[in-house]
């Protein structure tokens, strides 16, 4: 009997182990999914939209000029973005999903969100936002290469959303 409990004792530890491992991972899910937790605004920006924490963002849309680029909702994604060296592809639309995969509104003036982005390399290209308009932006191919952005929905301090890499290719001029 002495060496059955001998030799189930790692077994146990091993067991407690991985349901604190567990316990700690359900933490810190429960922690993200509550959100932000910072207080301010959080119903209706000053003209018809919502400026301030959002309980979450599902996803996001990138367009130009009406035509698709790129759309994101949950972890699945298609399109990407070409540009010419040197060029710029203007007036893109960024618009945020929620968890519906409808469009989160997000006023213009509401000064505590913007958009961000994130690129592996931006020495291939960059963003530029556009003046006075907090939700469109200008990509400009600056080398030709390929790259990828990160799309993200900043409220103060910190992020609400983060899109999952999108393919940025400068081309050549011909």
């Amino acid at each position: 009997m002495h060496s059955t409990l001998r030799s189930i004792g790692p077994l146990i530890s091993g067991v407690f182990r991985a349901r604190a491992v567990t316990l700690v991972a359900a933490a810190l899910l429960a922690t993200l999914a509550a959100g932000c937790g910072e207080d301010g605004p959080s119903g209706p920006g000053t003209n018809d939209g919502t400026c301030g924490h959002l309980d979450f963002a599902g996803g996001v849309d990138l367009q130009s000029a009406g035509t698709p680029l790129f759309h994101q909702f949950g972890f699945q994604t298609t399109g990407d973005i070409t540009i010419p060296l040197g060029g710029t592809l203007p007036g893109v639309e960024v618009t945020f999903l929620d968890g519906d995969g409808q469009p989160i509104v997000i006023p213009n003036d509401c000064d505590i969100m913007r958009v961000e982005t994130d690129f592996l390399d931006a020495s291939i290209a960059e963003m530029q936002r556009e003046p006075g308009l907090r939700w469109r932006v200008d990509f400009t191919g600056k080398k030709v290469g390929t790259t990828t952005v990160r799309v993200e929905l900043w409220h103060t301090t910190h992020r609400h959303f983060r899109s999952e890499p999108i393919q940025v290719t400068v081309t050549p001029v011909r």
